[in-house]
């Protein structure tokens, strides 16, 4: 029930950046000092029931039973028991020493080890003096070791960071029946128990933070929002100074998005509507857009599990190859408004108070950007055009913000004021911002990049010329290309030739590469090269502005002598969408399922084969099916 989500959010990071990151040795995690110290053990009076703040990513407390077996060693119980974490106490130099681990799945796993000393305060509580975050490694079944960590040593200690709470009421309130995420008559009598009982402690214990959290927490459940804003606004002075200022957080922000759905401002309830579970392809297209109407998003969050955001992934693929679509058609208008509510839909999710949310709005920006590049230098064929697309790119331009080690971990971590800035400084939460931060600048930068494309075609279409200068990049730039994210105190460089213009940005090596380095994240996030946007003089792809006609496959291959753009769910990078050697033709995509490799299934035999371009696609992907169910996205082309 209240799982803390640290090692999820730690966890995922590192696989949506391709790397886990580099800290201390085992023996540089080992807290100084000598032996246990008989007087410190002899002067604690551990035992009970606790609650600890730790706060990290979900909003629950941890409740843990701390008692002495028949030897007198420490045996730490969590209420309600976890299958993913193990808990230890033992004395350490005279302290009290807790560790969490959870168990390895395969090959990485999370230790969390907390220095106690008797509390200075509030007698039977213990304050945190020092703290080591690691990240173990180990085959599955075995004892996680330290394998990479980071330590913080607090002074003065964080008050009351284990708090011994007397009343046993507090455990019957943990052991209760978990309320899920669906609204049915059985939640409801769950959630029920919960407030009759978090209701007694508090009426009980008035004063007592730890209770008034738990009473809080409950109220979200219920929805009873005019209640928990009331008991926000009392209660926040005292607990935005506790080590209980990360759930406190979670409700404001829990707040906020309810305020804006009410307001009808909040951009999570389209999505939402949208992607959980999917509408039809046809009617998200038709509705899709109309995420460019908000400036706001915010999502309810509870302890019930990270919300599933990867849908909006492969969703953002799928409405890229929608615009593709429409761009041959000649709807060239309605393909820039879905590509630009594409990059918004990143730039919203970049609000979310969830790391893992912010990782795919990135993501989803970068996917976004490829194609408003691909519209930049091949649809925008007259002045016009450009200056179109540039109204739209400056719209999405006044939402774009940097990201700081502080902003990314808003609501990760420990709340708790005095222990969030050692917090923020240990070596695993930098690098691991700095991995995030990198990933942000890549996307800003190719948007910046395709402004500055446009601006250069604007001048090419007007003048058959290709910018020399900063002023020729007016009257869109009038200063010439942006700021380059990966170096802000310089502008994106540039350089032409007889056959293209060509802008690009240093990348996060941070090193100029004259653009005849491509950067590719696959080679690592801050691997070499310089992040590019290619102008030729003749474009790429040639999409005509009334539509493609072909009577056959080789009539439409005529028509792009470079072939089709790249099948985003193609299992080849950079192979073009496929054109059918059928009539009508067929031009088409993979679609989610990623089948490129396993061909279609022969109706006859019922047995997969390779793909022929005589094949008509698969049925038409439907994502009501599931998110990465069987089909192709194709359309049809219109005969000459």
């Amino acid at each position: 029930m209240f799982k803390r989500r640290h090692l999820w959010c730690f966890l995922a990071l590192g696989l949506l950046s391709g790397a886990l990151l580099e800290c201390k040795r085992e023996e540089e995690a080992a807290p100084a000092g000598g032996k246990p110290s008989p007087a410190g053990e002899k002067g604690m009076d551990i035992g009970g029931i606790y609650l600890m703040g730790t706060g990290f990513s979900g909003p629950g407390l941890n409740c843990l039973k701390i008692q002495k077996d028949e030897k007198g060693n420490l045996v730490v119980e969590e209420i309600p028991k976890s299958e993913y974490s193990e808990w230890r106490a033992e004395y350490r130099n005279g302290r009290l020493a807790v560790a969490e681990s959870q168990r390895p799945s395969e090959e990485y796993g999370w230790i969390m080890s907390l220095e106690f000393q008797l509390s200075r305060t509030v007698p039977g509580d213990y304050d945190l003096a020092h703290v080591s975050y690691s990240i173990a490694g180990a085959g599955r079944g075995t004892e996680p070791q330290p394998r990479e960590a980071s330590q913080v040593s607090l002074e003065p200690p964080v008050l009351c960071y284990l708090h011994r709470h007397e009343d046993k009421r507090i455990a019957e309130y943990y052991v209760l029946p978990s309320p899920s995420s669906k609204e049915t008559k059985d939640n409801d009598e769950k959630i029920s128990r919960r407030l009759d009982l978090a209701s007694a402690l508090v009426a009980d214990h008035p004063e007592e933070l730890y209770s008034r959290i738990l009473y809080m927490q409950t109220l979200g459940w219920r929805k009873d929002w005019v209640t928990l804003a009331a008991q926000v606004k009392e209660w926040e002075p005292r607990l935005a100074e506790s080590n209980l200022a990360r759930p406190l957080n979670l409700l404001k922000n829990n707040l906020r998005a309810h305020d804006l759905s009410t307001a009808g401002r909040n951009a999570a309830d389209l999505l939402s509507s949208l992607f959980d579970p999917p509408c039809d392809l046809a009617a998200a297209y038709q509705r899709f857009p109309g995420i460019l109407n908000y400036s706001e998003l915010a999502v309810i969050h509870n302890d019930r599990g990270v919300p599933n955001f990867l849908p909006r992934q492969i969703m953002a693929k799928v409405f890229n190859a929608g615009a593709v679509f429409l761009m041959l058609e000649g709807r060239r208008e309605d393909a820039l408004t879905i590509l630009s509510a594409g990059y918004h839909q990143g730039q919203l999710m970049g609000q979310s108070d969830s790391l893992i949310m912010r990782l795919i709005g990135c993501a989803v920006g970068a996917i976004a950007c490829r194609s408003l590049e691909l519209f930049a230098l091949d649809c925008c064929e007259a002045p016009a055009e450009c200056e179109q697309m540039w109204k739209m790119l400056e719209r999405l331009n006044q939402w774009e913000k940097t990201e700081t080690v502080e902003d990314l971990f808003q609501f990760e971590g420990p709340g708790a004021p005095h222990l969030r800035p050692a917090y923020l400084k240990t070596r695993i939460v930098q690098r691991n911002a700095e991995e995030a931060i990198t990933r942000f600048r890549c996307t800003r930068s190719h948007f910046q990049l395709i402004r500055a494309a446009v601006a250069a075609r604007h001048h090419f279409l007007r003048t058959a010329a290709f910018p020399q200068q900063a002023a020729d990049f007016a009257p869109l730039l009038p200063a010439g290309p942006p700021p380059d994210p990966h170096k802000p105190a310089e502008a994106l460089r540039f350089h032409t030739d007889a056959d293209q213009f060509l802008c690009y940005s240093v990348g996060p090596d941070q090193k100029d590469d004259a653009g005849s380095i491509l950067y590719d994240p696959t080679n690592g996030t801050k691997s070499r090269g310089d992040i590019v946007v290619r102008m030729p003089r003749e474009r790429k792809y040639p999409f005509p502005r009334g539509g493609v006609r072909a009577a056959n496959r080789e009539d439409l291959l005529r028509q792009f002598p470079n072939g089709l753009p790249p099948d985003p769910f193609a299992d080849t990078k950079g192979k073009p969408l496929e054109v059918s050697d059928t009539f009508p033709v067929y031009v088409y995509s993979y679609g989610p399922d990623t089948d490129e490799s396993g061909g279609i299934e022969d109706p006859q035999t019922k047995q997969r084969r390779k793909r022929a371009v005589t094949d008509f696609p698969e049925v038409a992907y439907d994502p009501t099916n599931g998110t990465t169910s069987n089909g192709d996205l194709f359309m049809e082309i219109p005969s000459r």
